[in-house]
């Protein structure tokens, strides 16, 4: 899907992932007669732009040192 490319518009001939966001949002929106590929193709790159975004922004994970806690726990035993 990632290799699909636009036929319309002032998009045409770029790939779907090189087309902004609210551009394929308004093409989802107004544009009924878009071949099933392509609508596919663009829902798809929006939900991995979607998915990118709230990776981005989850919190980082915190790496413990389970060696150091089970020293620690076994002192206070």
């Amino acid at each position: 899907m990632a290799d699909c490319r636009l036929n319309f518009g002032k998009h045409r001939g770029k790939l779907v992932s090189e087309i902004p966001s609210d551009y394929l949002d308004w093409a989802l929106r107004e544009l009924h007669n878009l071949d099933r590929f392509t609508r596919r193709a663009i829902e798809h790159e929006l939900a991995e732009r979607e998915l990118a975004l709230e990776e981005m922004n989850r919190p980082p994970v915190r790496v413990v040192d389970l060696s150091a806690v089970i020293r620690a726990w076994h002192r206070e035993l």
